[in-house]
Parts: structure tokens; sequence; C-alpha cells
């Protein structure tokens, strides 16, 4: 065999066993919180719709895959010592949301975190929008209606828009 595809081969297994390290440890390892995070995007995933359309999806519980109690969703300028204090307990390293284009939901059950969704949308081809915000962070219960209308974008990325309870529904 020639130096290059020695080279080439060795490259290839690292690469190989490196792939077969990540998806062992987020199988077996991984926090519940990442875990239930990839699930629930998963399952809104699922759902279908058009580039350029928009559709009411209704409520969303249906399609959260896990048990939680109560959801925050926190303006992307809201530092972490805050959010760790408003849900009660650091549970990991998180990332600041920085701008408005960024996910920051954390999803409880008995008080511990279950699901955190962050980051850019491009990620995961996920985002929601919850709009008006009054004060930091907007809070609801798994007893409360989670509707929402779903868009997508030309990139693929579906916002998930918050219908107020008081607000009329889009049926586009």
């Amino acid at each position: 065999m020639k130096k290059n595809d020695i080279i080439f081969l060795i490259c290839g297994i690292a690469l190989f066993i490196g792939a077969i390290a990540f998806v062992i440890y987020r199988v077996f390892f991984a926090d519940i919180w990442a875990k239930n995070a990839d699930k629930l995007n998963k399952d809104l995933c699922k759902l279908e719709i058009k580039k350029g359309q928009s559709v009411y999806v209704g409520d969303i519980r249906q399609y959260i895959p896990f048990e939680w109690d109560t959801l925050y969703a926190f303006k992307p300028d809201v530092s972490i010592e805050k959010i760790y204090e408003i849900i009660g307990y650091k549970w990991d390293k998180i990332t600041k949301a920085t701008n408005k284009g960024m996910n920051q939901l954390v999803f409880l059950k008995d008080g511990q975190v279950v699901c955190y969704v962050y980051g850019y949308p491009k990620a995961r081809k996920v985002f929601f929008d919850f709009s008006d915000y009054k004060g930091e962070y907007f809070t609801l219960t798994s007893q409360d209606k989670l509707e929402m209308n779903m868009n997508m974008d030309k990139r693929g990325i579906r916002t998930f828009e918050y219908i107020k309870p008081d607000a009329p529904v889009n049926n586009s």
C-alpha cells in the first residue's frame, strides 16, 4: 500500500470510531434534557408543511414526547444567572441566547429540567415564537393550551408561533 492510502485508511477508521462513540454517548450517556430536545425536534419536524406555507397546528402538547409540568421561554437577552435563578438550580452549562433569532426554552417536571431547547433554529430546523414577553420570560403549565400556527421559510425552518388564548386563529 502507498503511504497516502494508509493515511486515508487511518483517517477513515478514526472518523468511523468517532461517529460510533458519538452515537453511543447520545443514546446511553446524554442528559435527559438533551435526549428530550432531540425527541421533541423529531416529532415537530414530522408535521407536514410546504415551504412558504402557514398552517394552524392547534395545541402542540400532543406532540411533546415527554412528561412536563412547566414551560419557560426566555427572552434572548436574559442572563444565564437569571435563568438559573428563575428555574431554581443550575442543571448544566447553558448557552445565553444573544438575539431574537435564538430559542431558549426550558421544560420542567417536578422541579427538574426535562428538556432544554436552545440556539439558532438552523441547527434543529425549529423555532418557537412567543412574541410578547411581559418581563424576561414567558411561562405556561402543561394544563394550559399551547396553540400554535406553524410556517416554514425557504430554508426549511419551521416557526411555531404561539397563539394567545384571546387571539384570533390564523387558518391560512
